[in-house]
């Protein structure tokens, strides 16, 4: 219950925040290093923070 709480409170901040990215409409969509492209897998996830094979 009360993660569910800080969650709400932070998002409700980011949601009032202008500057926040929720409230960015750049249209920004991550980019994500994926051995296929158009799929990221838990592979590529750990390949990208050191832990996996390279």
């Amino acid at each position: 219950m009360g993660a569910r709480v800080v969650a709400e409170v932070l998002i409700g901040l980011a949601m009032d925040d202008p500057s926040s990215l929720l409230q960015d409409d750049t249209g920004w969509t991550p980019a994500l290093p994926s051995a296929t492209a158009g799929q990221f897998t838990i592979a590529d996830l750990l390949r990208f923070a050191g832990a996996g094979p390279a």
